[in-house]
């Protein structure tokens, strides 16, 4: 191998790598540090592990088809590692490389056994992908549906087969935050599994299928790694997220045309939207360095809005600065360029690892659950964000000042349950503390199941009934796995329902007899006895599980994607919410001009608050609180 350099104004044509640098599975053998030797002009230069088998595998391609002499673009080889300077400079060119290239090499690592099977799987599943595809929001089949093999005229998908194609996921490749550019800026993108190819938009739809049809949270447990980072989707869902990213950018692009503005005069604005958005998308990607959760997007910001570095338009990567500042940093441009305490929303006091960060700066190395806010690409919610004024945000001394409408005190907080109790326990014992009627006039037992999910089923909001419905079904399920649990362990003594005592007083209570949204206490005790008789047939038992998993599968998508991560909570006015599970009773709800959701912060001195976190607070998230003259009050966060 020979190294050249070209100018990026007029390079010649060439095909660039997209790969990780450690290796291609969690094996730790196969270190993150270059330790296999090959020689550059004649020199000897260490690279990972991973790197070689590419470079192998490239090789051996090549030479399979006699192809001529191909340029390559390999950072690890292309970029001095050891030069921070050289670094800072080539990351602000690296989304500009990414899109000049003619094609995109994405390598996933050399096959193994579950891989090979995964690749058999992933081209035997495009009927159904392609059934989804034109169907759409009527596609309402569960992963394991004998009626959508039946249809499709695919052969059912084997526990082991569904396992394999989890593991190929699970590749670094699907996780790493520097792959996001390279795959998202690709004018073409083809992707590598050792010698063999895959077709990388069919496979940007398999992943948005799986998202979209809830399967990803069900799916999980046939995962055979013992490594998990928490997030299921990040690997299933990883390549609708460069979709997605993708389009985003195009749509930006698309909008300033229509508009008419010059993109080569950047919009400070603008570009800072996009880059709270691109860091929102890309939380649950893995870097090494915590600084490439903000660096790792910035091409992507620069070349969709036409920004050059070095510019004042837009943060430049400074691998000198500490974490805590990079941090401090992107935060305090963000709400200052965009006017919007939006960002605000990526704060998850529950999961921050840099210390001593003020309370409003989210920790981007660490996110754990979805920001409300940024659902369904930030469209589902306007608590506030109708109110014709400015937050008026200003930040001296690491203190963020901003106007805002204090609204009411959580008073109630959902108790955690010990593991194996009643799924639901805590939120109905909640419940069961209400009204009857909510102020808006559903019952309390809607309230409860929208409120559980941010009344949303993922793609709009409020929820339509049918997830309500499907709630209906997740309650039973949850009885059916808590009496299966309960049986596990019994003694023959006769059956009482101490564990469903909730359940059956918000039964005994209805005001109408028809309330379709909880099972019935009779319900509940035939469950008791239907399993006490499949107790010598546990597979009978699974299968009825299996089934009713079928027909709770809309509410169980619905939980996962929105309720993961907070706990319920009832406020003074009697109002149902989620706040993050380090709420406490005592804590105040505020909502701030322009912002998309309300929060969560807690008093620490005269006028100064921290922030906890966003909040849902159901009846309030579509501008209702517009319709009052609420007051508004200088709140200083540390």
């Amino acid at each position: 191998m020979s190294i050249n350099s070209y100018d990026l104004l007029d390079p010649p044509q060439y095909a660039a790598f997209s790969y990780t640098w450690g290796g291609p599975t969690f094996h730790p053998y196969l270190a993150e540090r270059p330790s296999v030797l090959v020689h550059m002009d004649n020199k000897p230069i260490l690279v990972t592990r991973n790197l070689y088998d590419l470079l192998n595998h490239w090789r051996g391609w090549r030479l399979e088809i006699e192809t001529a002499t191909i340029l390559l673009w390999v950072d690890a080889l292309c970029i001095n590692q050891d030069d921070v300077l050289e670094r800072n400079h080539q990351v602000g060119l690296m989304g500009r490389i990414y899109n000049e290239a003619p094609v995109v090499m994405t390598w996933v690592g050399t096959p193994d056994d579950d891989a090979w099977t995964a690749f058999k799987l992933i081209h035997r599943l495009r009927p159904i992908v392609e059934l989804w595809l034109s169907e759409k929001s009527n596609f309402k089949y569960f992963y394991n549906s004998d009626k959508l093999f039946e249809i499709s005229g695919v052969d059912a998908v084997t526990p082991d087969e569904w396992g394999a194609l989890i593991s190929f996921f699970e590749r670094q490749y699907f996780s790493r935050a520097w792959i996001v550019q390279e795959v998202a800026l690709a004018r073409a993108v083809f992707m590598m599994l050792g010698h063999y190819f895959i077709e990388w938009n069919y496979l940007v739809n398999l992943s948005r299928m799986l998202a979209n049809c809830g399967w990803i949270p069900v799916l999980q447990r046939y995962a055979k790694s013992s490594i998990s980072d928490g997030s299921p989707r990040l690997h299933l869902g990883a390549p609708a997220v460069y979709s997605r990213i993708r389009s985003h950018c195009r749509q930006y692009r698309a909008r300033e045309r229509d508009q008419a503005q010059d993109i080569a005069k950047p919009d400070a604005k603008a570009s800072y939207v996009l880059l709270e958005l691109l860091i929102y998308q890309t939380r649950w990607f893995r870097a090494t360095n915590p600084r490439d959760h903000i660096y790792s997007v910035l091409s992507i910001v620069s070349h969709t809005c036409g920004i050059s570095y070095p510019t004042a338009d837009l943060l430049s990567p400074d691998y000198c600065l500490s974490v805590r500042r990079v941090f401090i940093d992107v935060t305090s441009e963000i709400a200052l360029n965009t006017g919007s305490a939006s960002v605000l929303s990526l704060v998850d006091r529950d999961a921050k690892e840099v210390p001593d960060l003020p309370s409003w700066v989210p920790d981007y190395s660490a996110s754990r659950i979805d920001a409300l806010a940024y659902l369904c690409d930030a469209r589902l919610y306007q608590a506030f964000s109708m109110v014709p004024r400015s937050p008026d945000i200003t930040i001296v001394e690491e203190m963020l000042s901003l106007s805002a409408t204090r609204m009411d005190t959580i008073t109630e907080m959902e108790v955690p349950r010990p593991g194996g109790s009643f799924l639901l326990q805590g939120k109905l014992d909640l419940c069961l503390q209400h009204p009857k009627l909510y102020f808006n006039g559903q019952t309390r037992t809607e309230a409860l199941w929208r409120t559980i999910i941010a009344d949303t089923d993922g793609e709009q909001s409020p929820a339509p009934e049918a997830t309500g419905y499907s709630f209906r079904q997740y309650v039973r399920l949850a009885v059916v796995i808590r009496v299966r649990n309960l049986l596990e362990g019994w003694d023959g003594r006769p059956f009482e329902v101490h564990d469903f005592v909730s359940l059956i007083k918000l039964n005994n209570n209805y005001d109408e007899p028809s309330d379709p949204w909880l099972p019935r206490a009779q319900e509940v005790e035939s469950f008791w006895l239907m399993f006490q008789a499949m107790q010598n047939e546990p597979q009978k038992a699974e299968r009825s599980i299996r089934k009713l998993e079928q027909k709770a599968h809309i509410y169980m998508a619905a939980v996962v994607g929105t309720g993961g991560g907070r706990r319920l909570f009832v406020t003074s006015g009697n109002l149902f919410g989620l706040a993050p599970e380090s709420a406490k009773c005592g804590d105040t709800i505020w909502f701030v001009p322009g912002s998309r959701v309300p929060f969560v912060l807690r008093r620490c001195g005269d006028e100064q608050y921290t922030l906890v976190g966003e909040a849902y607070l159901h009846g309030y998230m579509h501008g209702e609180l517009g319709k009052y003259s609420m007051p508004l009050q200088s709140t200083c966060l540390v």
